[in-house]
């Protein structure tokens, strides 16, 4: 996390402010594209579900993001078996 490509050639971020501005995004944008998927299968979240995925760690994203593509129900995509 952090290179971004310059000209075809890795550039790294030099400001931590820059580096932590970027996964934050990157955070938050993945959390956007899970809630929608989520909800196109399961139907309207809850604001405490919705709340869980936007407090949710990048890594714990990713799993949901991997449950959801063989959960039956919106707790088995939310919760690791």
């Amino acid at each position: 996390m952090g290179i971004l490509m310059v000209g075809g050639k890795p550039y790294e971020y030099q400001s931590e402010f820059i580096r932590q501005y970027v996964a934050q995004g990157k955070v938050r944008g993945q959390a956007e594209l899970i809630s929608r998927l989520l909800a196109r299968r399961f139907g309207s979240l809850s604001s405490d579900v919705q709340k869980r995925i936007d407090q949710a760690t990048i890594d714990e994203l990713g799993a949901i993001a991997e449950r959801l593509l063989t959960a039956q129900t919106l707790q088995q995509a939310l919760d690791p078996s």
